[in-house]
């Protein structure tokens, strides 16, 4: 479901508006605000919306002391998806530019200055992948360094954590769509390249991002919310590579129980070999500048994961297309 196009046609006060969406992000909203106070940029033509979910923690309180050294205001849409919360933050806008930022993200100090430059280059939607902090745990580290590093130039999609673009231009193309959970910067990348838009990343829109995975049980737990989004006939088209993966994983797994229920041995071991393929595969590929060969075993371990957390996804979302039914 996409909204409505209000937002495009309210005055332009402002040159950027930076909108944060919240739910009990009392652990990092700090640091992301004075990361946006510390911009090297005319904060005078900027604003912050901070959209928030229904955050019970202190989130708000915290968001509310940088009053007096930002413009910002707080938007509360409780019970709504993180798509509509941009939504609801871009349609409050009163700048010329969107930057959507996610709240456990720190802007560098040319993140504005730079955006101004690429978009004026004939760009129309920008960003760029996030760094991971030095001190975070493996998974964020292992796949960042795999899938993320050096994201640069012409891509399918830049992240909706770090998404910049002109206001009409949000809206001509229809804004995020608000029946997704999760992978709605893939569908709104999708939908602005069909509708003529280019989508570029540069490494000077870099953001640290401190909320990646914390562990192997975390990581599972994110691609599986990431995989159930991906089944939206909607984001279908723009995922078929990963849900390419995640049925040959199932159809690999299921054979490959079947095999051992009736003792075929032979074809257990098959089964074993094609089911690691793809991981080996990936982790052989890696970026040759800077290769880690220690990251190797670690990134067969997480590419199974996110293979299984996708394949998961699948019997569920057929139990749920059978019950609809």
């Amino acid at each position: 479901m996409r909204p409505a196009v209000p937002g495009a046609s309210a005055p332009q006060t402002k040159t950027w508006s930076i909108i944060i969406p919240t739910l009990n992000e009392e652990a990092f909203i700090a640091t992301c605000l004075e990361a946006i106070c510390q911009l090297d940029y005319d904060l005078s033509t900027v604003e912050v919306l901070v959209a928030d979910n229904g955050s019970s923690d202190r989130t708000l309180q915290i968001a509310g002391t940088f009053s007096h050294r930002l413009d910002i205001r707080i938007l509360s849409i409780p019970g709504v998806s993180v798509s509509a919360l941009r939504n609801s933050g871009a349609r409050a806008a009163q700048g010329r530019y969107l930057a959507f930022v996610d709240a456990d993200c720190d802007v560098c100090p040319q993140w504005l200055e730079a955006a101004d430059r690429i978009l004026a280059a004939n760009v129309t939607v920008t960003g760029a992948s996030y760094l991971v902090p030095p001190n975070a745990p493996w998974p964020g580290r292992v796949w960042y360094w795999r899938f993320d590093q050096r994201r640069t130039g012409a891509v399918p999609f830049v992240p909706a954590g770090n998404m910049l673009l002109a206001r009409d231009l949000f809206w001509r193309i229809g804004g995020f769509d608000e029946s997704l959970r999760a992978n709605e910067d893939v569908e709104f990348c999708a939908r602005a390249k069909r509708a003529g838009a280019t989508v570029f990343a540069d490494e000077a829109l870099s953001i640290v991002h401190h909320g990646c995975e914390r562990n192997l049980a975390h990581f599972v737990r994110r691609q599986f919310w990431h995989g159930s989004a991906v089944m939206n006939r909607s984001a279908l088209h723009a995922n078929r590579r990963a849900i390419s993966l995640a049925i040959y994983t199932l159809a690999c797994t299921m054979l490959l129980l079947v095999s051992g229920i009736f003792g075929r041995v032979a074809l257990v071991s098959a089964c074993l070999c094609a089911l690691l393929l793809p991981p080996v595969l990936l982790a052989l590929s890696g970026p040759e500048r800077g290769r880690k060969l220690h990251y190797g075993p670690l990134l067969v371990v997480l590419v199974l994961a996110y293979a299984f957390a996708r394949a998961l996804v699948l019997p569920l979302a057929a139990f749920r297309g059978i019950h609809r039914a």
